[in-house]
């Protein structure tokens, strides 16, 4: 059984910076730097991470993953993974125990983690979250189209400041936005 992935440590930093939202926007001086920053955190929690809309990670951060034993494929619900931080399980005594050297590989559009080379998984003890696995998730370098559909979000939320209405409908996103993050939503499992 997987537990739901728990962020551990935020994100290194924003995909999109203050200076770079305000040249978007066509703003000068620092005025607006807090309602620009704050409109930076909301997109990028709105996108980012297991529960935002891309269900991917965008700056790299660490997420924990808890099972309830090993398996074959120890399926990451997080991506994309950078590497592993620690992988710790519970032996049957009790005792918590670091596991070095578990591998990572990628397959059929999934984030796996397997036993060190030449070995298999230890006994744990029955517990559920006898076994924890941290990674470092999120892009070394942001990719310009979620940079952009971050902008744009900003752009949308500055120059609207309530709920947009188009006649009858009630657009939750700008549609570029939508098309420029289609190729990097995480599909469902």
């Amino acid at each position: 059984m997987r537990i739901l992935p728990v962020r551990v440590a935020g994100p290194d930093g924003q995909a999109v910076t203050t200076e770079l939202a305000k040249t978007h926007l066509r703003v000068d001086g620092p005025d607006e730097d807090i309602l620009i920053a704050s409109l930076i955190a909301a997109a990028t929690e709105h996108l980012d991470g297991y529960h935002g809309i891309l269900g991917r990670c965008i700056a790299p951060q660490s997420w924990r993953q808890d099972y309830a034993g090993f398996e074959a494929d120890m399926v990451l619900n997080v991506s994309p993974v950078l590497k592993i931080e620690s992988v710790q399980y519970v032996d049957p005594s009790g005792v918590i125990r670091d596991l070095e050297g578990a591998r990572l590989f990628a397959a059929a559009g999934r984030t796996i983690v397997r036993p060190p080379a030449g070995q298999t998984w230890p006994d744990v003890a029955l517990q559920e979250d006898a076994v924890q696995i941290t990674v470092r998730a999120g892009y070394a370098v942001v990719p310009t189209p979620i940079k952009q559909a971050i902008l744009l979000l900003v752009g949308h939320w500055y120059a609207n400041r309530e709920a947009v209405v188009t006649g009858t409908i009630t657009a939750t996103l700008p549609l570029a936005v939508d098309r420029l993050l289609a190729p990097y939503r995480k599909p469902p499992v």
